[in-house]
């Protein structure tokens, strides 16, 4: 049997280092998130539960990245063993870890949805987002908490909004990003008065 990662043509290893750098980046969204907060709004609890949300997701990535590139990767670092050399109950393992890290991701909406919800909110006091943004961030948390019912519930008709949560958090970051960006250069080239 051809060694695993060689035959993906290194694209294991890359999937694994753009994993890590996307945890860093998590982590430095979700600080800033937090710093907003708590100069906008000192003393809100709306800071901490940004916080915590965020270190469940980043706890979850970390994991995730982990589980996938395990039986891809670890085989080439144990003094080049081979796949095929592992135990087949080891494998057969680090698959099983992988597949809870899935389920893990489908119930991750949670703190994806309080992390949006409680910056929302945030934002709407502290008027760190434009009012648009804000309610496009509410129907993303509303169907987050949908798409949940319909996990949780196994209720399948519901199951689209859990995707539609998924895909509008990744677009709502990167609408913060921008926003907030955009809003820390204006603020820099405002003239003193």
């Amino acid at each position: 049997m051809r060694d695993p990662v060689a035959k993906t043509g290194g694209a294991a290893q890359v999937a694994a280092m753009a994993g890590m750098v996307g945890l860093e980046a998590a982590l430095l969204f979700f600080a800033a998130l937090v710093r907003q907060v708590r100069d906008r709004l000192p003393g809100s609890l709306l800071a901490e539960v940004v916080l915590g949300a965020g270190v469940l997701i980043v706890a979850y990535q970390w994991l995730m990245v982990t589980a996938e590139a395990l039986p891809r990767l670890l085989p080439n670092l144990l003094d080049s063993v081979s796949l095929g050399a592992v135990n087949d109950r080891t494998v057969q393992g680090w698959y099983d870890l992988a597949g809870f890290t899935h389920f893990m991701g489908d119930l991750a909406m949670v703190p994806m949805i309080m992390v949006v919800g409680a910056f929302s909110l945030a934002a709407k006091r502290g008027r760190l987002l434009p009012r648009w943004l804000v309610w496009v961030s509410l129907a993303i948390v509303a169907s987050g908490a949908i798409g949940m019912v319909g996990i949780i519930g196994e209720v399948r008709a519901l199951y689209p909004f859990w995707f539609g949560a998924l895909f509008g958090y990744f677009l709502w970051i990167l609408a913060v990003s921008v926003t907030s960006v955009v809003r820390l250069r204006r603020s820099r080239h405002v003239p003193a008065r």
